[in-house]
């Protein structure tokens, strides 16, 4: 596995510790303005910030990319960070915002690296890059991209760029601006697949809206009886409906809604696909949630892990080193239960989501969803500045040409 964290902003909710560790100043969810999905995250302060952050841990740093898209409305009345690494929030390498829509990549204490961009047009989404790298303790490497076209990087040399345990995106620096934000995504190196640049992607969700087989003891509120209803609300409502269980071992299974449904055409490309949930471990123990895909006959799970009891927590959520909190419990780039045969969406369509007990705590789960990337067919729908024509059997991320 390589993919570290994907987010379109398909979770209705900009609160911290729900899809991202902490929200700083007042961004909101765009559902006028996005790129793809339901929404978008505007930052539109007067001389503040607005920002989200994801923690995850400077034990995974060796290689780490990062992608967001932006679109550009109101120019910031002063430069402006507006994507960065950094360690606990001390700037090591990011892309700043100039005031004339030109990015400009800088390392520690802003040192300037590379020329500028071009500059950005209003109202148009752009795909933004960075990678940096921590190879030695007196050296940094980086690379910065405008729509997969570097315009600035340095290797193994200064400025620095130390270890980093944090991801921040959107207006970073106080400023006046409107940008939009969207399909963030952040890769590292490791694995056999996305471990490279993330390149051209479009991030939706989808939810439950069907029971296939029912195995957990109680649900709230107890009426209706079906279960998929307590667990496919947009944002996850917590205490106010659930499914709840004891027992090791019990799984509850659901369909979910069409691809179709969410914008997905039969002619795209699904590049990765997550299985993601809201839950609590009431009473704390050992902690182990157990959600996986499902085709029907093959199964692929993972274990969420959460280090405080009577809290709802986004995926897995621990402090303990080495672990990305939001983490999915799975993450493919090909059909379930093959690690070379690519998804179409028909095949998506197919799937089921589970959540079974992994160790008989007590567990409550009040939201399931999948979250699909994928690429539009070329000369599909316009979702961006990109229109990428693939090389389907690739699964790498940097295999495009553009026209």
């Amino acid at each position: 596995m390589a993919r570290l964290f994907t987010s379109g902003f398909e979770i209705n909710s900009l609160t911290s510790e729900m899809e991202f560790n902490t929200i700083t100043g007042s961004p909101t969810l765009s559902s006028s303005i996005k790129r793809s999905g339901s929404y978008s995250m505007r930052c539109n302060p007067s001389s503040a910030t607005a920002y989200a952050s994801i923690i995850f841990n400077s034990s995974f740093v060796a290689d780490i990319y990062c992608r967001a898209y932006i679109r550009i409305d109101t120019a910031p009345s002063a430069d402006t960070l507006i994507l960065q690494f950094s360690n606990v929030g001390t700037l090591q390498a990011g892309i700043i915002l100039k005031t004339d829509r030109t990015l400009q990549g800088v390392g520690q204490l802003k040192a300037t690296i590379g020329s500028p961009s071009s500059a950005l047009s209003l109202n148009t989404w752009y795909r933004v890059e960075m990678w940096a790298a921590n190879p030695g303790a007196t050296t940094g490497s980086s690379d910065f991209r405008l729509d997969g076209t570097s315009f600035a990087s340095h290797t193994a040399a200064s400025p620095d760029i130390d270890t980093f345990d944090q991801f921040e995106v959107g207006i970073i620096e106080s400023t006046s601006a409107d940008v939009y934000f969207d399909d963030v995504a952040i890769n590292d190196t490791a694995g056999s697949f996305q471990t490279s640049w993330p390149g051209v992607g479009s991030i939706v969700h989808i939810t439950p809206d069907g029971d296939s087989s029912l195995g957990w003891a109680t649900i709230n509120p107890a009426s209706p009886t079906t279960h998929y209803d307590k667990v496919n609300e947009n944002p996850p409502d917590n205490a106010t409906s659930y499914i709840e269980d004891t027992t090791l071992n019990n799984k509850d299974i659901f369909t979910l809604a069409s691809t179709s449904s969410a914008g997905i055409n039969s002619g795209d490309t699904i590049t990765l696909i997550t299985a993601n949930t809201r839950w609590m471990d009431v009473g704390l123990s050992s902690a182990t949630l157990t959600v996986g895909i499902s085709d029907g006959t093959n199964e692929e799970t993972g274990n969420l892990d959460v280090d405080s009891s009577d809290t709802w927590a986004t995926n897995t959520h621990h402090a303990q080193a080495g672990t990305l909190n939001y983490r999915p419990a799975v993450t493919l780039y090909n059909q379930v239960g093959s690690s070379t045969t690519v998804m179409s969406p028909s095949d998506v369509d197919g799937y089921l989501i589970t959540a079974k007990n992994g160790d008989g705590d007590t567990y409550r789960v009040s939201g399931l969803w999948v979250l699909i990337e994928y690429v539009p067919a070329a000369g599909g729908a316009a979702s961006g500045n990109d229109w990428p024509i693939m090389t389907p059997s690739s699964k790498k991320f940097w295999s495009w040409r553009y026209s």
